[in-house]
């Protein structure tokens, strides 16, 4: 049972008290959404850990890390890559929590999965080995206050255009924008 789940049994507990028995979420859910605050040493030393993300402060790493259960072949190297003490070792990846970055295109090699950014137009996201998915700001405003300095990374983006009263998309080509029917604006 998901985090927006419903039930009363013992092992689900109502996350607001004020929500009666509306809202439940399942004990392990919310382990599973804890941040374990630790060390380097301690998380290498650790054995059958049940964090899903582990927050690193430590002289030589500082980080958000990431349980990665479908790599089994990661080195430990000290700085994106951690592993425990286990027989077969859990990796905790590196993750960039947020930082703002514009992504060169929708393939960008410098992001790694997982990974976070944002800039001006939205909130980029590294889902897989080729692909960056934007998760846009819906922007509004004059025809001359369209966003500026977009790339083909940025095709599709949604702006308002309150001088025209309809949305356009920018076509991923200079300073091009198309509407609904696909004309020109």
């Amino acid at each position: 049972m998901g985090p927006n789940a419903s039930g009363t049994s013992p092992d689900q507990l109502s996350p607001n008290s004020l929500l009666g028995g509306a809202a439940f979420i399942e004990v392990s859910d919310l382990y599973a959404m804890l941040v374990a605050h630790t060390t380097l040493d301690l998380l290498r030393g650790s054995k059958n850990t049940t964090a899903r993300v582990v927050y690193i402060t430590d002289s030589a790493v500082q980080g958000v890390f990431i349980r990665d259960d479908a790599d089994t072949t990661t080195p430990d190297d000290g700085k994106d890559c951690l592993l425990t003490a286990d027989d077969t070792p859990v990796r905790f990846k590196r993750r960039l929590a947020l930082r703002t970055y514009t992504p060169t295109s929708g393939s960008d090699t410098t992001m790694i999965t997982g990974a976070v950014v944002y800039d001006a137009n939205g909130i980029w996201i590294k889902t897989g080995a080729s692909t960056v998915m934007l998760a846009q700001f819906m922007r509004s405003g004059a025809t001359n206050a369209r966003p500026t300095g977009l790339t083909a990374a940025h095709t599709g983006l949604q702006y308002y255009d309150t001088s025209l009263n309809k949305p356009v998309w920018y076509s991923g080509s200079g300073t091009t924008w198309k509407d609904a029917t696909g004309a020109t604006v």
